[in-house]
């Protein structure tokens, strides 16, 4: 088979006190695990996990501060997997995972 790499681009505001990345971070992590991702990894540089040969990564990027205290931030979510199917698939799932309203965020 061949590799195959996809990725999306969103960008997200947060607050350092009331909306921290960390906190984020940590929400999209509960979320891949649900969506069944295995291998969940939340670290500085990353959130990432790995489902039906592929391993997605969401990449935060600061953009810039905003006059209110919010941030700007830059997400990159991108998978490599063994088909762009699954690449695809991975990433527009994390994708809508930004937008769950299951009372996490």
């Amino acid at each position: 088979p061949m590799a195959a790499l996809w990725f999306d681009t969103a960008t997200v505001m947060l607050h350092p006190t009331s909306a921290a990345l960390s906190r984020w971070k940590a929400v999209m992590a509960a979320r891949m695990q649900t969506g069944r991702f295995g291998g969940i990894v939340n670290n500085d540089a990353e959130v990432a996990g790995g489902r039906d040969g592929g391993w997605t990564s969401i990449a935060t990027l600061h953009r810039h501060d905003a006059a209110n205290g919010w941030q700007e931030w830059y997400v990159i979510i991108m998978c490599a997997a063994d088909s762009v199917e699954v690449a695809r698939g991975n990433v527009m799932d994390v994708r809508m995972m930004m937008s769950w309203n299951d009372g996490l965020w």
